[in-house]
């Protein structure tokens, strides 16, 4: 069964992900290539707002919050909002190809 970290951050959006949040869940995950080229190993963290996106299925909004948290740390690191909205497309693209490889090797208990 995987655990939360004491101070840990939502593998979903950039929000926290701490073990003493309440509804703040971690998924068990199989190893996969994420969007980046790096490997996703083991277990997802996700945030309350996430967690409950992901026990719904609700994968549209989950790819639009997962989006949202990547154009403001962008904005947050000093570039222009302009130059990130731009690219948010391929931001979003990413998020999706992400929440695809969770999906596919998502360990779900029987």
């Amino acid at each position: 069964m995987p655990t939360l970290k004491p101070k840990g951050v939502c593998d979903f959006c950039p929000g926290a992900c701490n073990a003493d949040m309440r509804g703040a869940k971690a998924y068990d995950c199989m190893d996969f290539r994420m969007s980046s080229g790096f490997m996703s190993e083991g277990a997802w963290a996700a945030c309350p707002a996430c967690a409950a996106l992901v026990d719904a299925a609700q994968w549209g909004p989950l790819i639009d919050r997962m989006t949202e948290g990547q154009v403001e740390r962008f904005v947050s690191m000093g570039f222009r909002r302009t130059i990130v909205n731009l690219m948010s497309p391929q931001m979003r693209e990413a998020c999706l190809h992400n929440v695809e490889g969770f999906r596919r090797y998502r360990a779900v208990p029987q």
